[in-house]
C-alpha cells in the first residue's frame, strides 16, 4: 500500500502514536510540522490523505482551497477530521471533509475508515 497520510494534530503524542499505527497498516505517515508552513509541508508530502484536528482544519482551511484551486499541480486529498468532541453531519459537509473519525482513536475504526477510503476514493461524507 504505503499511500502516504499527512497527519495534522494539535497534540504531539497523539500524532506519534497515530503515525505508529497508520505504519503498522502499511502506510507513509508523514507528521506535521509546527515550525514549518502548513502549505508548504502539504505541497512537498503530497498526501494520499490528510487527517487533520477539526479546529486546525478549520483555521486553516484556505490553505487547502487555494492548494486544491492551483493549475500546476492536481492536489487532492482525502480529508479526514477528527475531533473528541461529537460534531455534526451538516457541518462536517460545511467543512468540506470527506470523513470524520472520532478520537480517541480506535484501532478497528481506523482500519475500517481507511479500507473505505481506499475502495471510495473520497466520494461523498461518511461520519463515524
Amino acid at each position: 500500500m504505503n499511500e502516504r497520510i499527512f497527519i495534522v494534530e494539535t497534540d504531539p503524542y497523539s500524532a506519534e502514536m497515530l503515525a505508529e499505527t497508520l505504519e503498522t497498516f502499511s502506510y507513509d505517515p508523514v507528521i506535521f510540522d509546527e515550525r514549518k508552513d502548513l502549505a508548504v509541508q502539504l505541497w512537498e508530502a503530497d498526501p494520499h490523505m490528510v487527517i487533520i484536528n477539526s479546529r486546525l482544519f478549520q483555521r486553516n482551511k484556505q490553505v487547502f482551497v487555494s492548494l486544491k484551486n492551483t493549475e500546476e499541480k492536481v492536489f487532492d486529498p482525502c480529508l479526514i477530521l477528527t475531533s473528541g468532541d461529537l460534531v455534526d453531519p451538516q457541518e462536517i459537509r460545511a467543512l468540506e471533509a470527506d470523513y470524520f473519525l472520532f478520537k480517541p482513536y480506535d484501532m478497528k475504526i481506523l482500519s475500517d475508515l481507511l479500507m473505505k477510503v481506499e475502495s471510495a476514493r473520497c466520494g461523498s461524507v461518511n461520519i463515524n
